[in-house]
């Protein structure tokens, strides 16, 4: 009798400890959509842009196989307005862009990736403040854009900025 009572114990402990593994590996499935590195690099470098007094810049370089790191700063009239430190890294095949205002209590605001493509980058975070969309597009080998957007204060806000390659960094 106690084997019957030990089998029947085996099967209900394995059967609990796969869907254990499965319902935690949906909820990895359900945090956004899989994507991978694959096809990424083009944002690795050092980038310019000038628009009349302002000059922003950002680079990026690749800190290992799930992870870019970068940092944006955005200067007026030559004083530094907003400094970044951006991270782009890859969890369960989910890849976020994690932007760190320097010097700014806010703390670190993720975006998830929802859209990738040769040229495209996507992400998105509907719950922040403003941008909920942070756009970059691939213009050519030595240009981009980084679009901002989303809603603020009630209506819709949209920011472009144009880049140009001044490094390649790979």
């Amino acid at each position: 009798m106690w084997k019957l009572t030990y089998l029947f114990s085996l099967l209900i402990s394995s059967f609990l400890l796969s869907s254990c593994g499965s319902h935690k590996d949906d909820a990895e499935n359900k945090a956004g959509p899989h994507f991978s590195f694959k096809g990424m690099e083009w944002i690795i470098g050092q980038w310019r842009g000038v628009e009349g007094p302002s000059e922003f810049t950002e680079e990026w370089r690749v800190q290992d196989d799930s992870t870019y790191v970068g940092k944006g700063v955005f200067k007026r009239d030559g004083n530094v307005v907003l400094e970044e430190d951006l991270v782009l890294d890859m969890n369960f095949g989910v890849v976020m862009y994690v932007v760190n205002i320097v010097g700014s209590e806010q703390g670190k605001v993720n975006f998830t990736m929802m859209e990738k493509t040769d040229s495209m980058l996507v992400f998105t975070n509907p719950e922040h403040d403003y941008p909920q969309n942070i756009i970059y597009r691939r213009i050519s080998k030595d240009s981009l854009s980084a679009e901002l957007n989303g809603v603020s204060k009630g209506s819709y806000q949209r920011e472009v900025f144009l880049f140009k390659r001044v490094h390649s960094g790979v």
